[in-house]
């Protein structure tokens, strides 16, 4: 009972460390001289980062120690007020990409009846951009060169190189290779 005990408190104190990264990374000013020192946090708290990824503001991550579910490739722009919603599920964000403010990735949802719970994993494809307040639902893959507008909620797949707009979001255009 001890040791059980001992392993409960050691795994609390350490989700309790990265939320205080994350909340660190939170508090600092919108510089760029502070920009090193936000990615330096937020991989400490358990975010994978590539090189040169730029985080704009604070972001939400539920439950704050999901961090280690993120994975954000090298040349990507994260935007103010962006949220993941992880607490199992994975959050894949390729090379690239531009995600803006307030954009949701939510890895979880409700199935009914009987209120069960099911986890999928979103996947982001490199050169990407996500406009402004778009919602990404669980299991959804985004294939490269793709673009969301603002407001759009994704519900299933998108292929490579179109513009997704609308709720749910459709296919509004497709662009040339």
């Amino acid at each position: 009972m001890k040791t059980h005990n001992f392993l409960f408190r050691m795994s609390f104190y350490k989700g309790f460390i990265k939320c205080l990264w994350l909340a660190l990374a939170n508090m600092l000013p919108v510089m760029m001289e502070f920009r090193a020192l936000r990615r330096h946090c937020l991989r400490w708290s358990g975010l994978k980062l590539d090189d040169h990824i730029s985080f704009m503001g604070k972001i939400t991550v539920i439950p704050g120690t999901a961090g280690d579910h993120i994975v954000i490739g090298k040349n990507s722009f994260v935007n103010a007020e962006v949220r993941f919603g992880v607490p199992v599920a994975s959050v894949f964000i390729g090379a690239n990409c531009a995600i803006g403010p307030r954009v949701s990735f939510e890895t979880v949802n409700h199935r009914f009846p009987g209120n069960v719970l099911e986890h999928q994993s979103i996947h982001i494809a490199s050169d990407v951009w996500i406009a402004s307040g778009a919602v990404i639902l669980p299991g959804v893959s985004i294939g490269e060169g793709a673009v969301i507008a603002a407001g759009s909620v994704v519900t299933k797949d998108v292929p490579e190189r179109v513009l997704m707009a609308g709720v749910p979001a459709q296919i509004i255009k497709i662009y040339d290779k």
